[in-house]
């Protein structure tokens, strides 16, 4: 989160590396935030919205493991949540701010 708002802020008095070492932080809770969504996107039970009387009968070869070794909805749940995740907490979290402030703090040094 709101690291590189720190850095941004005290970018006149601290050496620019440590300005990029807290977009680095906020750059790691941000994807670490993205693998959590992920991985909460996948422990999701998706529940069937057919009718009982249109679901396929236990007995259908279909639903045998070796059918859905691999689940392509899921894999789509999981890849927008880590992606829609990330994009979003990158611009709210971390662009935005950080450009904010860092607009901010050039104008009053300007006013200065």
């Amino acid at each position: 989160g709101y690291a590189n708002e720190v850095g941004e802020s005290f970018r006149l008095l601290v050496p620019v590396p440590v300005v990029w070492a807290s977009y680095g932080v906020a750059t790691a809770y941000v994807t670490a935030d993205a693998i959590d969504k992920g991985r909460r996107a996948a422990t999701v039970s998706v529940t069937p919205s057919l009718p009982p009387q249109l679901l396929p009968s236990p007995a259908d070869p279909s639903l045998s493991p070796q059918a859905h070794a691999q689940d392509p909805a899921k894999a789509t749940r999981v890849g927008v949540a880590v992606v829609d995740t990330f994009v979003w907490q990158s611009l709210a979290s971390v662009a935005i701010p950080g450009f904010t402030i860092n607009r901010l703090c050039a104008a009053s040094l300007a006013l200065l």
